[in-house]
């Protein structure tokens, strides 16, 4: 993805001085009726369960290499030769999960009628990484993942795109993210222009998103709902407790950033990229209606993400060939205005010529 973008900047394409970020619902490759309930365990025991696991693997692993004989891939053994049907007494399953309820409903059954689902008490089957999300109150909650992209808004480039779990929060650690990787690949600024902006909607006027975004280099135009400043906040004794000094510093820092953002929401660049925010928008519609993006095609974080950086390469790649072509056919157009302009000033230059001639005539 990278590569192309990088063509793009080489192109002329991406100005990368206005940088928007947003996300976008994509439904996973599950269905409600895949949900089952299950007993979240404790860290400890958990670690416990995965070390006696993998000390029962390499136990097997050494056993099969010490044998003559590869173990036989055959029919099972026939019940009456050798194996019979009591069980020694002791012995326990190690398939059988005792904190599982098997009296509960499970996962392919479609009657859930007054079943509660929360991503607390519930999981997939199907894509266990899956989490319930829904677009906002009163709406239906799905099986999600979250798509998210930078834009660079005047060119609607797709300058970073990556996927995460459903999850509000983590739409402004996946903006971070792709400011940290897009910001190398950016052409430097003209002189006329000094700062870099980025430009987000309400998920992203949190206080310490906005510091880190100004650390970055980029100043943020998002919506703030009071553009009053707040004053800054003081203590009336010093402090020399290192935690203590560092926690006042970032509350400073952070209250900062938020004045910074309510004094850029009633600038003349915020009003002026407020029309660009619509774009990412029609990026989004244009990715689920012709790329695929509104359903996932496999299954697991790794696989969306993936699907999510293909299709903004294509995307990448459809603008990038639009623009060389607009270029090009700008340029024959500019080059059959030229060779205009100069045949009908060679025609006026000889019937300037011309009267110059009889003038000279008439006059000896």
């Amino acid at each position: 993805m990278r590569e192309i973008v990088r063509q793009c900047v080489a192109a002329g394409l991406v100005k990368g001085d206005v940088l928007a970020a947003d996300g976008t619902i994509v439904k996973a490759r599950a269905a409600i009726k895949s949900l089952e309930a299950f007993t979240p365990q404790p860290l400890d025991k958990y670690l416990e369960e995965l070390k006696k696991q993998d000390e029962k693997d390499l136990e097997a692993i050494t056993k099969s290499e010490d044998e003559s004989e590869p173990p036989s891939g055959g029919e099972p053994p026939v019940r009456g030769q050798g194996q019979s049907d009591k069980k020694p007494e002791g012995q326990v399953l190690q398939d059988v999960k005792a904190s599982r309820d098997l009296s509960g409903r499970k996962a392919g059954d479609p009657d859930f009628h007054g079943e509660k689902f929360s991503n607390a008490t519930h999981r997939s089957t199907t894509d266990p990484e899956a989490r319930l999300f829904r677009k906002g109150p009163g709406k239906e909650a799905k099986l999600s993942y979250l798509a998210h992209n930078l834009l660079d808004v005047r060119s609607c480039v797709v300058v970073d795109a990556m996927a995460t779990l459903a999850n509000g929060a983590l739409e402004r650690a996946a903006a971070l993210e792709m400011l940290k990787k897009a910001s190398p690949l950016l052409p430097p600024l003209s002189p006329e222009e000094e700062k870099r902006f980025f430009r987000g909607e309400g998920n992203y006027t949190e206080g310490d998103f906005l510091a880190e975004v100004i650390a970055l280099g980029y100043q943020p135009l998002v919506p703030m709902g009071d553009v009053r400043l707040e004053p800054l906040p003081t203590w009336k004794r010093r402090t020399y407790h290192l935690l203590t000094y560092s926690k006042r510093k970032e509350r400073i820092r952070i209250t900062r950033a938020r004045n910074l953002a309510r004094t850029l929401k009633q600038s003349g660049e915020y009003r002026r990229t407020y029309r660009y925010r619509i774009r990412i928008e029609h990026t989004f519609a244009d990715a689920k209606e012709h790329h695929g993006l509104g359903r996932a095609r496999s299954y697991g974080p790794a696989t969306v993400d993936e699907q999510v950086k293909m299709t903004a390469v294509a995307q990448n790649i459809k603008r990038l060939a639009t623009w060389i072509w607009r270029r090009k056919k700008r340029a024959a157009k500019v080059m059959e205005m030229t060779r205009a302009a100069v045949t009908a000033l060679q025609e006026r230059v000889a019937q300037l010529q011309q009267l110059l001639f009889y003038c000279v005539v008439d006059c000896g």
